[in-house]
């Protein structure tokens, strides 16, 4: 049974619902009325202030001092969002505003009459490696120029490089958050059996992860020896590779 409670100047009055048919005194009245009003005026209160996060009232915290004694300028949150970003005007072109970058005919900068075809990281070579190398006209080389092996050889890789390049793979194998609903798994020799479905990261994510990765440590070993991204000395350590094997035959 719930109690309403009215106050008082003096003293506080419980009163139970009056049961039905019963006949109340004016004071009997006024005290449920109140004792309504006050349980109503909590429950809202208790709503807002659950719901409305704006009338909560902010308190003003002082910077701690570890930050002012290594000198971290301190901007007031207030200044920064009124510092809105206007964008200068500026007419479009016509007709229908739109600017010549995105229209499909002439007019466009990009804009050629003979069509082509572009290769990009999702389209299907049907025959592998021998595909790319008829669209891009390239011949297949397989290892590494004669300069770059000898460069392999005499920078090999420390113990810092190897512990990077665990942490690359790691990077995308254990510590990626994504989460997409994989292929379904498939066994060819049970095909009756039914896997749960897999959740983890795609292929393609790892693979593009990892080349980025790689790339970057590439780009920072080479930058130690810049002369083996030097096409110019890679051809002059071949030729000069060439004449030697000459001379001693």
């Amino acid at each position: 049974m719930k109690l309403n409670v009215s106050f008082h100047p003096q003293r506080r009055v419980v009163t139970r619902p009056p049961k039905r048919g019963t006949v109340l005194s004016p004071l009997a009245l006024h005290e449920v009325d109140c004792g309504a009003a006050h349980t109503n005026e909590i429950y809202f209160r208790k709503r807002l202030w659950k719901n409305r996060r704006t009338l909560r009232r902010v308190v003003k915290f002082r910077t701690p001092q570890p930050l002012l004694d290594k000198g971290v300028e301190i901007h007031d949150a207030l200044q920064v969002a009124a510092n809105e970003f206007v964008p200068e005007p500026f007419d479009l072109p016509e007709p229908h505003g739109r600017p010549n970058e995105m229209r499909q005919d002439s007019r466009n900068p990009d804009w050629h009459d003979h069509e082509a075809y572009i290769v990009h990281k999702k389209s299907r070579l049907l025959e592998g490696d021998k595909h790319m190398c008829l669209l891009t006209k390239t011949v297949r080389y397989d290892g590494l120029p004669t300069a770059l092996s000898e460069h392999v050889r005499l920078h090999t890789l420390g113990e810092a490089q190897q512990a990077a390049a665990k942490e690359a793979l790691a990077q995308v194998h254990l510590y990626d958050c994504t989460q997409v609903k994989l292929p379904k798994r498939i066994d060819l020799t049970q095909p009756h059996m039914s896997f749960p479905r897999e959740f983890g990261v795609p292929v393609d994510r790892k693979v593009s992860q990892v080349l980025a990765s790689y790339h970057h440590l590439c780009e920072k070993l080479t930058s130690q020896v810049p002369e083996a991204m030097d096409r110019t000395a890679c051809l002059m350590w071949s030729a000069m590779s060439a004449s030697k094997r000459q001379v001693c035959t």
